[in-house]
């Protein structure tokens, strides 16, 4: 018996009766009240029976539709949406029309586009259809003004340019149907070049008072973003009005970034009015911004309440302020742009020493503020947190500006860096319930500086204290938080960590902190108390050599000293004195009756640190912009490869500019391998430094190196490799003249007319024998003879350790880079030699490290006919040495040799196999390459 639609009823029931069409009662029913459980269950056989019915009948296929257009909202599920289309897909010929109108009104604006995609192919079949039918059907089922409503609505919101296909098919339609009429126009939208006003094309006058009016409406607007068109039209402003026009009140300041950016483009070109007087404006706005601080600056600890004094209530009211936060934030991206140019330009363009003191105070109140926010639960945007580090990172690379912070008139400052560095750290890396140290290491860290303050005599100790405390703490996440790769270190942000790390470090070298930082926290914990002195009271002597005996202490005096270098001459002797010590008192060699025993093998570490330990100290010497400055500087290298003298041309020096371009992309992505963020120097709404070396964030310019660089090398990696210094470099620069100088001079007359000493392009000015200050030719020559002591000890009874030789002759290899006369090379190749005669051939690991020491001292030397025969055979024997280090040392040996010209028999001789053994091990690589294609 009939039964009348309920809620309570399992409708589905009724699909029996409903496959009989002809019961409309039960059928509109089901088809009105549970639209959307027919369409989801629509995978079910007896449902897709009922669906495949529907479509057959007209009327039915309407109800359906109308019951979708009705009672379907919700098609945010792609699920839903995609079910939905194949229920309509078959639905019958006479409603075309109307399903039509659904798939525009309801389900072409999915924001999923595969499905719209569906939708759209969908809609132009159904259009396809009404083209076939009559006219008289055509209409009916899709009145005219059904079809101007549909075509209006695809052109409002934006849906005709996306399915061009479906209005076209629409226009043919009306054409069809109604060819008195035409289609709707597209909806006009102002174009952000158009200005505020658009008069009439045809009154419009392109003049220099309707320019200035378009540029006015561009760049005169308050907006944290701005625009880099903007830039642009300014550019073409006269030099005259770009000033004030950049001073006006209403000037956006967003476009200060851009502004510089493209100036700096144009410095190339000879043109300066550009930069010049973006240059100025963002000086001036950095100065305006410091005028509104209170005076007295006073330290700012962002884990300590404020106080209630007139000083921190003026303060709370400018950092609490919106406007002044997002003004500050936009100007470190302006001032952090100028300071990535500063290197590349002219002196009249560098900072202003009437400016420095402003932009100091200005970095120190960017990490105040954005500290401040950060303290009050209110977390800047991430590009927030990049200007500000990024402004701060190379702020600290500028001498003249950190040597204000290093000043005692700036102490509060210093320790405002320092204090805020470490809260930023703490809220971007530690999560909560976590804390940036172990309990342990705190504790350390604690005590030692209760000592420093009981034994400091000078004013506001406390203060200094705690802030000698949070540097400690931040030099001991330097090998944590913020290694790469660590544990620890996966919250920071990959953008961030190479910057913090260049801005502890920078910090960590102020005078300030910089002894208290040195120090180990073992040193304190095993009693050692010295009375700290300085102009600060927190500088200490340099730490027993007994201390440094321990091979936990040690270690961690070496990882400071590498990882914060040397402020200036005397503390690099200091350095330099305890290592020495250090490796003094150790016994070096052992009596050969004697069993090895714990004892030795713990000596034998030590002595393995310390020789490393010098090795690192010593390069230090050889890096430049600033030896002894890892926050900003790299080893200097010296390829191999000559300049090429075609760049000398003028027309080499249009190739060069284009060739810069593309070094600098090749050098971008060589970085980006380092999982380190590495930005274009140019880049309007990003301007960072360029952060290479990936592990220390320092800003160098490599345009000389990149595609000039040794093949060998990895580009985007500066650490220390063989063949850093070319032996053409070492001829040149230390006046050094090989034997055979009759034989080869004739190859190098061709290249005479180059410019003098161009191998060496980033030598540092003084002489190479005194870097920095430092006597470099007395360390070199000291280590030679203290290594040729140790090689070949005089006493027969006594055995040098083999690991502590194999060190010895590794750190050889590297420090002969800083060789500075012929016999220093005669000394290492005798020596060498020597070793080798005496020393056991199996020793492998010694190998790899003897064959490229010996060939470069040999290349050095000229090889003549008395070197040239040992050293060709002690390459064919390495050369086929299963011990692939070995190998590899014997290459880069090659590499050395094959610098000078070799001698008509021993290029017969060694050439031959060189030849050989390359082409047989390119072979075996083809191999594996095309076996890893398939």
């Amino acid at each position: 018996c009939p039964v009348g639609p309920s809620a309570r009823v399992n409708p589905f029931h009724f699909f029996p009766q409903c496959q009989n069409l002809h019961d409309s009662e039960h059928l509109t029913w089901l088809t009105v009240n549970h639209v959307q459980e027919l369409i989801s269950l629509s995978h079910e056989p007896p449902v897709q029976d009922f669906i495949s019915a529907i479509h057959r009948n007209s009327a039915a296929s309407g109800l359906f539709i109308q019951a979708i257009q009705s009672r379907c909202e919700n098609f945010a599920s792609p699920t839903a949406v995609k079910k939905t289309l194949q229920c309509l897909e078959g639905i019958h010929l006479s409603q075309s029309g109307a399903v039509l109108v659904l798939y525009v009104d309801k389900l072409l604006s999915t924001p999923f586009r595969v499905l719209a995609h569906m939708v759209d192919t969908l809609a132009c079949r159904r259009v396809e259809m009404l083209l076939a039918a009559s006219v008289q059907n055509s209409t009916a089922q899709l009145p005219v003004e059904e079809l101007e409503r549909i075509q209006e609505y695809l052109q409002n919101t934006g849906l005709a340019d996306r399915h061009q296909r479906l209005y076209s098919l629409l226009d043919r339609f009306r054409l069809t149907v109604a060819p008195e009429t035409i289609s709707p126009s597209p909806l006009v939208t102002a174009h952000p070049l158009d200005g505020g006003k658009h008069p009439a094309l045809e009154t419009l006058i392109p003049d220099k008072d309707w320019f200035c009016s378009l540029v006015r409406s561009q760049c005169y607007t308050k907006s944290a973003f701005a625009l880099p068109e903007g830039a642009e039209l300014m550019n073409r402003l006269p030099e005259e009005e770009l000033i004030p026009f950049m001073m006006h009140q209403d000037f956006n300041v967003s476009l200060l970034a851009p502004c510089l950016s493209l100036g700096g483009q144009e410095l190339s070109r000879g043109l300066r009015s550009h930069f010049e007087a973006a240059r100025l404006v963002t000086l001036h706005q950095v100065t305006e911004v410091v005028h509104r601080l209170p005076a007295g600056h006073q330290v700012f600890q962002p884990t300590q309440p404020v106080g209630s004094s007139p000083y921190w209530n003026k303060l709370s009211n400018i950092y609490g302020d919106p406007e002044m936060f997002q003004f500050t934030m936009v100007l470190a991206q302006a001032l952090s742009q100028y300071l990535v140019l500063l290197s590349k330009l002219p002196t009249s363009l560098r900072i202003p020493p009437e400016k420095e003191n402003d932009i100091a105070k200005f970095v120190v109140m960017l990490l105040e503020i954005l500290s401040w926010h950060l303290a009050r639960k209110q977390v800047p945007l991430s590009m927030d947190f990049q200007a500000v580090l990024d402004c701060c990172c190379l702020a600290l690379q500028q001498t003249e500006l950190w040597n204000l912070w290093a000043s005692a008139e700036n102490t509060s400052q210093a320790s405002s860096l320092i204090h805020c560095t470490r809260f930023i750290l703490e809220a971007v890396a530690i999560e909560p319930g976590n804390r940036l140290l172990s309990p342990e290491k705190r504790k350390k860290i604690q005590k030692a500086g209760s000592e420093n303050e009981k034994a400091s005599q000078t004013p506001n100790s406390e203060s200094i204290t705690a802030t000698c405390e949070v540097v400690a703490e931040l030099v001991e996440c330097l090998q944590s938080v913020l290694a790469l790769g660590h544990k620890k270190n996966s919250p920071i942000p990959a953008f961030l960590t190479p910057v913090l790390r260049s801005i502890i470090i920078s910090l960590s070298r102020l005078p300030l902190v910089n002894s208290y930082a040195r120090v180990p926290l073992l040193v304190w914990k095993l009693g050692w108390s010295p009375r700290p002195t300085g102009e600060f009271g927190t500088t200490f002597p340099e730490i027993p050599v007994e201390f440094l005996q321990e091979r936990e202490i040690f270690k961690e005096f070496i990882y400071r000293i590498n990882t914060l270098g040397w402020t200036n001459r005397m503390q690099f002797e200091e350095t330099w004195a305890s290592l020495l010590g250090v490796l003094v008192t150790q016994p070096i060699a052992m009596d050969q009756e004697e069993n090895q025993q714990e004892e030795d093998m713990e000596r034998t570490q030590i002595n393995v640190l310390a020789v490393q330990a010098i090795t690192s100290l010593v390069l230090s010497a050889m890096t430049i912009p600033l030896a002894g400055n890892p926050a900003v500087s790299c080893l200097e290298q010296q390829p191999r490869n000559k300049t090429l003298k075609a760049l000398d041309t003028r027309f080499g020096r249009k190739l060069n500019i284009i060739r810069g371009i593309v070094e600098q992309e090749i050098q971008e992505m060589a970085s980006k391998r380092d999982n380190v963020a590495c930005h274009h120097v140019y880049q309007v709404w990003d301007p960072v430094p360029s952060l290479a070396p990936s592990t220390t964030g320092s800003l160098i310019s490599h345009e000389k190196l990149l595609l000039q660089i040794n093949t060998e090398r990895e580009m985007g990696n500066m650490s220390y490799k063989l063949g850093q210094v070319s032996i053409h470099s070492v001829w040149l620069g230390n006046s050094i003249t090989p034997l055979r100088e009759e034989e080869w001079g004739e190859d190098e007359d061709d290249e005479s007319d180059m410019p003098a000493l161009s191998s060496p392009p980033s030598s540092p000015i003084n002489s190479r024998k005194h870097r920095a200050g430092v006597d470099i030719h007395s360390c070199s020559q000291f280590l030679l003879e203290l290594y040729s002591q140790w090689i070949l000890p005089s006493t027969p009874n006594k055995k040098t350790p083999v690991t502590l030789i194999s060190e010895v002759v590794r750190s050889l290899l590297a420090v002969s880079d800083l060789f500075t006369e012929r016999n220093q090379f005669e000394m290492m190749y005798a020596t060498l030699t020597e070793l080798r005669k005496v020393h056991p051939s199996e020793d492998e690991i010694l190998l790899q490290y003897l064959v490229p020491a010996v060939c470069k001292a040999a290349a050095v030397l000229g090889m003549d006919k008395a070197v040239a025969e040992p050293v060709s055979r002690l390459l064919e024997s390495t050369l086929r040495s299963a011990h692939m280090p070995s190998r590899i040392g014997a290459l880069h040996g090659i590499l050395y040799i094959l610098e000078c010209d070799l001698l008509d028999e021993t290029a017969k001789q060694l050439i031959p196999v060189i030849t050989e053994y390359l082409l047989s091990n390119l072979r075996g690589v083809a191999h594996c390459v095309h076996l890893h294609s398939q």
